[in-house]
C-alpha cells in the first residue's frame, strides 16, 4: 500500500497545476473538507445537492460526503426532517430561485443560496417546526415507497432509473400526494411567518 501510495503521489506531483503547490493529501482534503466532516458531533447529515433544483435528504453514521453536495451536521432525526422537508418544498424552490444565478437553462447552482431565507433554526418547543418535521418524514416515507416501486417496474422493462428520473418522479408525487402539500402548507406558513 504505502508503494502504491508513493508512486500514485509521485503520478500526481509531475501532472499537477504548475501554479499549484498543493500535496496530494491537500488536494484531497481540499480546504479541510474531508477533515471537516471527520471532526467529534452528531453523526447525522443533511445533505443537498449543489446545482440544480433543491433536493435534500439526511444521513446517518460514517459517511464520507462528496464535494458535489452540500452538508450540515444536524442535531436530531426531527431536525433532518424539518430541513429535508422544507429544501424539498416547491414553496422553497420557488424563494429561492431569483437568488440562484441563470444558466442557459434557467436558475441553477442552489449551492447555499438557501440559506440566504430566513430558515428558522429546529426548534422543538415551536409547533409549527415539530409539524413540518413530521410532515417532512411521513413525505419522505411516501417517496421511498413510492421510487422503490417505480424502480423495480422500470428495472423489469429494461428502462433507465438515473438520479433524474427520480428526481422527477418524486417530485410528480410530492406535487400531487396528501403528504407533499402538507409540507408545502406547512412550508408556506413558516416561511410567510419569516418574511413578516
Amino acid at each position: 500500500m504505502r508503494r502504491r501510495w508513493q508512486r500514485i503521489n509521485e503520478i500526481y506531483l509531475q501532472n499537477r497545476n504548475k501554479n499549484s503547490e498543493r500535496s496530494l493529501v491537500g488536494q484531497i482534503d481540499y480546504f479541510g473538507q474531508l477533515t471537516a466532516q471527520r471532526k467529534e458531533g452528531s453523526k447525522l447529515w443533511l445533505v443537498y445537492g449543489a446545482s440544480g433544483a433543491p433536493t435534500a435528504a439526511w444521513v446517518a453514521g460514517d459517511v464520507v460526503i462528496d464535494y458535489k453536495l452540500i452538508w450540515i451536521r444536524v442535531g436530531s432525526i426531527q431536525e433532518g426532517n424539518y430541513l429535508s422537508g422544507i429544501i424539498n418544498s416547491a414553496t422553497l424552490e420557488e424563494r429561492v430561485r431569483p437568488l440562484m444565478p441563470k444558466g442557459q437553462f434557467g436558475a441553477r447552482d442552489v449551492v447555499k443560496h438557501i440559506w440566504r431565507l430566513p430558515i428558522p433554526e429546529y426548534d422543538d418547543s415551536e409547533p409549527l417546526h415539530v409539524e413540518l418535521a413530521e410532515a417532512g418524514e411521513a413525505a419522505a416515507i411516501g417517496a421511498k415507497a413510492l421510487w422503490d416501486g417505480v424502480r423495480v417496474e422500470r428495472e423489469g422493462k429494461g428502462q433507465s432509473t438515473s438520479v433524474t428520473v427520480a428526481r422527477r418522479e418524486i417530485r410528480k408525487w410530492l406535487s400531487e400526494s396528501s403528504e407533499g402539500r402538507r409540507v408545502e402548507e406547512l412550508v408556506g406558513r413558516l416561511l410567510e411567518t419569516e418574511f413578516q
